[in-house]
């Protein structure tokens, strides 16, 4: 609706007029005045709007109109020093000893369309560059949850998220649902199913988690934010494509999934063959209260199928020919199985607890995650309420990740995989503890410093320990 027609303070044919006569004298004078209108104009919409949003608001909450459409970003920079650490000898996989600096950029655009009550049409493209410590090699726990398998110097643009949600209702109490990004923030029915199919990352549905799950705002380390044991399937830029069905009923929930792992171990190019290469993943939660205070529970199982290297083989082999084992002699068809548990509990309404266990078989290599065969964390979450800084997140976390026997055997003879081999192994576990302050410094912008001090990367009390120094900022709208 113009402006122009809606007040009587301006005559269009008026202005026109005026506007045609001075064109033919002078062009600033006429820019001037059409300067003047302009602001007229929007100050008067302005105020139009003022006064109808109570009538706006009313029609809007009792009648939804379709096409929808929704537009957010964020960007996220997270820049890691360690000083030099103890180093008697090193391998093809360790973590060079001296003084390193990396850092990691990423920036997305969300974008959602709704053509009709129910269904959501979601495209992400995305942006990143990083050079992480070592090419990422030398620790299981990775220490920065932005950082992707590969050194791009140059920022590359990708297609992150590419899908299609689907949401029936079956009725209940209407709730929000538990997404951050790629939502249009509406409630739904607590008795819903929803599918989920395309492109996506399998974390941004599964092992969710209120205290420790996002990287761009809480807790860095890969073992602490997620379950270190999952081999998840994700390509080296951290997406799968596959097909999700939720099932919501009150406080219970129900995920099934199958998705693709990449073609060979931790690439990029993901298989399009979902019945000889896959993951299905199945997880169960169920939302409780204790002592007046809420909490999740979440349980997991998953079972992934794909051409993997095995720790055993590659022992055999390498004693029948002499050479050093290596898992890439030895990939066949196998499967990987494994669970995981998930708990956060709200202490008061400012603190919050959580913890997670997870486990594999330990039988074959790291595919499409990390190093770690089973493995303890948790931690604790404090908002800035407590000091009048609601926007502010004080985190402390720890985790304490392991390997299989096969594994040790594997590196104890010189193997080496994507994240781990220093040649030999003086084998205890991985121990990680995690610090970090988050202020918000405005609405959309977010600074925070982070600690994270690594007991025996990559399972070597020989080498270490490694002090890691970050600053992330986080802009989102």
């Amino acid at each position: 609706m113009s402006c122009v027609k809606t007040t009587s303070a301006f005559d269009f044919y008026g202005i026109a007029m005026v506007i045609f006569r001075l064109l033919g004298n002078d062009l600033l004078n006429t820019l001037t005045l059409l300067r003047r209108v302009l602001i007229s104009c929007l100050f008067l919409l302005h105020v139009t709007l003022a006064v109808a949003q109570p009538a706006l608001s009313e029609v809007s909450n009792s009648i939804e109109s379709y096409p929808q459409i929704h537009f957010g970003m964020q960007s996220t920079y997270v820049g890691n020093k360690h000083p030099s650490f103890d180093d008697p000898y090193n391998g093809p996989s360790s973590l060079y000893s001296g003084n390193e600096s990396g850092y990691t950029f990423t920036g997305t655009v969300y974008v959602g369309f709704r053509p009709w009550k129910g269904t959501e049409f979601w495209a992400d493209p995305e942006t990143a560059s990083g050079v992480p410590f070592s090419n990422l090699l030398g620790v299981a726990g990775v220490y920065n949850g932005e950082a992707q398998k590969g050194a791009f110097t140059s920022p590359i643009v990708y297609t992150g998220r590419a899908f299609i949600r689907q949401t029936f209702g079956l009725g209940g109490e209407q709730v929000t649902p538990d997404l951050e990004y790629n939502t249009f923030g509406d409630t739904v029915a607590a008795r819903r199913i929803v599918f989920t199919a395309g492109l996506y990352s399998i974390t941004d549905i599964f092992d969710r988690n209120t205290f420790g799950h996002d990287p761009k705002k809480d807790f860095l380390n890969w073992s602490i934010m997620d379950w270190g044991a999952w081999d998840m399937p994700a390509n080296a830029l951290g997406y799968t494509r596959g097909i999700t069905s939720e099932f919501y009923w009150d406080d219970w929930a129900l995920r099934l999934s199958r998705n693709m792992m990449p073609i060979e171990s931790n690439g990029l190019y993901l298989t399009t063959n979902m019945f000889q290469s896959y993951a299905d993943t199945a997880e169960i939660q169920h939302n409780y209260s204790l002592f007046g205070q809420a909490g999740i529970i979440r349980a997991m199982a998953f079972r992934n199928q794909a051409s993997f290297g095995n720790y055993a083989d590659a022992l055999n082999y390498s004693q029948v020919d002499g050479s050093t084992p290596d898992i890439a002699n030895v990939r066949t068809p196998q499967s990987k199985y494994g669970f995981g548990l998930n708990l956060e509990q709200y202490v008061t309404k400012e603190i919050g607890i959580f913890g997670r266990l997870s486990w594999n078989n330990g039988a074959t290599e790291a595919y499409s995650f990390t190093d770690i065969n089973n493995s303890v964390s948790g931690g604790v979450s404090v908002n800035g309420a407590l000091w009048n800084r609601a926007g502010d997140t004080i985190g402390i976390g720890f985790a304490s990740n392991g390997i299989s026997s096969s594994n040790q055997s594997y590196l104890s003879a010189g193997g080496s995989d994507f994240f781990c081999g220093d040649s030999q192994l003086n084998y205890q576990r991985e121990n990680i503890g995690e610090i970090y302050y988050s202020a918000q410094l405005t609405p959309f912008l977010w600074l925070t410093a982070d600690y994270q001090r690594i007991a025996n990367p990559c399972y070597n009390a020989d080498r270490g320990p490694v002090n890691v120094y970050s600053l992330r900022a986080h802009i989102q709208f």
